[in-house]
């Protein structure tokens, strides 16, 4: 869905110099239980990411799900939020989360995002479910 959404509006730019996908990092993975592209998700965040996918896939039907922002980057520090992307069929109780994390993370929907937001999670953000 994110990416049919883009895609459409990436073709009718002509300015395909901005929209330069930069090369991603590879890190070690630091995690007994990766998940696609645990590689791509920096260290101190992928224990994070593993909780999150585990937490909304067993409340929703999770479709997809990206991690974008500085986790994927390295100017991640152990401050640093996760900020994931989430198309899910369906929410329990208008939620996506089931309980609590012990760190800062941000949710966005198909319902919450923009235009902007939505071509920044495809051209730096890393699919790690679906």
């Amino acid at each position: 869905m994110l990416e049919t959404a883009v895609d459409a509006h990436l073709a009718a730019d002509t300015t395909s110099e901005r929209h330069h996908i930069p090369k991603k990092t590879r890190w070690k993975v630091c995690i007994d239980d990766p998940f696609q592209n645990c590689d791509l998700i920096y260290p101190i965040q992928q224990r994070k990411v593993r909780e999150l996918i585990d937490d909304i896939s067993g409340s929703s039907t999770l479709k997809e799900m990206w991690v974008f922002g500085s986790s994927v980057t390295e100017s991640c520090h152990i401050g640093s939020d996760v900020d994931v992307f989430v198309d899910a069929e369906t929410e329990v109780n208008g939620n996506l989360l089931n309980r609590t994390h012990d760190f800062e993370y941000d949710v966005w929907t198909p319902a919450t995002i923009d235009e902007r937001l939505a071509k920044e999670i495809m051209s730096k953000g890393v699919k790690v479910y679906g």
